[in-house]
């Protein structure tokens, strides 16, 4: 799947395979990316190539903020 939005595109909404929102991610700048459940709440935030759990610990040294999402949805 190719993504179309933009890198700063702001609210991107995250759905299923059904169409229903899992959740959504909103983009401050090409360096700050953050990652929210469908209920809005913090799950994950991309930070200088690095992805961060809500409560600040290190999830991946790289961009993953996607796979924490759906580690939220388990």
């Amino acid at each position: 799947m190719t993504q179309t939005e933009g890198k700063d595109a702001g609210t991107v909404y995250l759905r299923d395979g059904g169409g229903r929102v899992i959740g959504f991610m909103r983009t401050y700048s090409k360096n700050l990316t953050d990652y929210f459940s469908r209920t809005g709440m913090l799950v994950a935030r991309e930070m200088n190539g690095k992805t961060y759990f809500a409560g600040g610990k290190l999830a991946a040294p790289d961009l993953q903020g996607l796979r924490v999402v759906g580690q939220s949805l388990e």
